[in-house]
């Protein structure tokens, strides 16, 4: 409306009133603005059938400026959402930890009162494991030798 206007009060200021209308009535960039996002691909294609160079470049414009817009606005929201989750979320954790506080026991304590006195349990002491030695058998030991010898004889020397 305002853009309304705007183009009447140029009209009052035209020199030829006739060729001012006319050019505003067939403003190729106005009516690619007016379109939709289908009716500018329909133009798109049209313009590159007929080899219109100038008017497809034109309408490329056109149609990535509106999808840029149209992109950006979808970014704009996600963006606010976003930060009003995580406002809501931080109040929320706020509240809850608030809750969980008042909930909790409270233990109070009258000045008139002695606390009861348990009685104290000592502590027990560990002992250190002693070690044994030659626990086992002594044919046992023997046996455990006499492998490990022939398991050394067996073994590959150096050169």
């Amino acid at each position: 409306m305002f853009a309304d206007l705007l183009t009447h009060i140029r009209a009052l200021f035209a020199r030829d009133k006739d060729a001012f209308w006319f050019n505003e009535a067939t403003d190729y960039e106005r009516s690619l603005s007016k379109m939709t996002l289908s009716e500018l691909a329909s133009e798109l294609q049209r313009t590159q059938v007929r080899y219109e160079t100038a008017n497809t470049i034109i309408v490329e414009h056109t149609l990535a400026a509106r999808l840029a817009r149209i992109q950006s606005r979808a970014s704009w929201w996600s963006g606010w959402l976003g930060f009003a989750g995580a406002m809501l979320a931080a109040a929320l954790t706020f509240y809850l930890g608030q809750l969980s506080v008042n909930i909790a026991p409270k233990v109070e304590c009258t000045p008139g009162s002695k606390p009861e006195k348990l009685p104290v349990e000592r502590p027990v002491q560990s002992m250190a494991p002693t070690l044994k030695t030659n626990t086992l058998a002594p044919e046992a030991v023997q046996h455990l030798e006499r492998v490990q010898a022939s398991k050394q004889s067996n073994a590959l020397s150096k050169p």
